[in-house]
């Protein structure tokens, strides 16, 4: 089956644009995407508060959960929530390490292991293969770990940019999504690398 291809009634097409929080709800309600639209929308302390409030508004059946920043025993916490029900993730996909220009403060701005990262889904890089990637600490980073994003059985991950291609053909691979949310000139740039 060719990259990123799965049966999907169509047309589907799903703009990314600032907003596109509030009207969530209404594309996880078609059920194209995702079947049950329960969606568990998981925030950091200070960041996301506004998109999860949107969620809140427009996701009736969404939980929101606010990530503590604490230890690894809060992130399997949070992963053993996660599996009581069916939820559907939301997920966003970083770029590639080299061009991003803003970084959490816990991932090293220079790292040599880091270089050939073409992204990122809750802080776990990727190289363009899709194989893990590690860096000096991130083995103390509080996140879910990569075998229980890749046991989710609906991710949605949400991206948008050209130059996010690299990183979203390289998440598929991963396999740490199973739907994918952007916009047309992005998935296009997704197929022409795709060739």
């Amino acid at each position: 089956m060719p990259l990123l291809a799965r049966t999907v009634p169509s047309p589907l097409i799903v703009e990314v644009h600032a907003g596109a929080m509030s009207h969530l709800g209404d594309l996880l309600a078609d059920q194209r995407i995702s079947a049950g639209g329960e969606v568990a929308v998981v925030v950091g302390p200070g960041i996301g508060r506004e998109a999860a409030e949107e969620a809140r508004k427009s996701l009736s059946r969404a939980e929101i959960i606010t990530a503590t920043a604490g230890s690894h025993a809060d992130a399997l916490a949070l992963a053993d929530k996660l599996k009581t029900r069916n939820f559907d993730a939301v997920v966003g996909i970083g770029g590639p390490y080299r061009e991003r220009t803003s970084l959490t403060s816990v991932v090293p701005r220079r790292e040599p292991a880091l270089e050939e990262a073409a992204g990122d889904i809750c802080l776990h890089f990727f190289d363009a293969d899709g194989r893990p990637l590690s860096f000096p600490g991130s083995e103390f980073l509080v996140r879910l770990p990569w075998e229980t994003l890749r046991a989710i059985p609906s991710t949605i991950a949400v991206a948008a940019g050209r130059e996010k291609a690299p990183s979203i053909r390289a998440g598929a691979k991963a396999g740490l999504f199973t739907s994918l949310v952007t916009d047309v000139p992005t998935a296009e740039a997704v197929l022409a690398e795709a060739g």
